[in-house]
């Protein structure tokens, strides 16, 4: 069974079409990081929601705005 970073990471992986490596987790930031547009943002928590089965709330959806917020927002759900 995958852990819940490797479930993320294989959300980020084909999204982006990277490798998820330590080396690149604190540079997959909103905005920083090229590919991480608004669109982007969207389909991320849309994956996050139908994967992790929760719901981010609207007043949410910007505390996922990076690799680490993402992990510890689902980790609190």
């Amino acid at each position: 069974m995958k852990t819940i970073e490797q479930r993320l990471n294989s959300i980020i992986e084909a999204i982006f079409k990277i490798k998820v490596t330590d080396d690149i987790k604190d540079k997959l930031v909103y905005k920083q990081f090229p590919q991480w547009d608004s669109l982007a943002q969207m389909v991320i928590i849309q994956h996050i929601e139908e994967e992790f089965d929760i719901t981010i709330p609207f007043e949410d959806m910007m505390l996922v705005n990076s690799y680490k917020n993402c992990l510890n927002y689902i980790l609190k759900k």
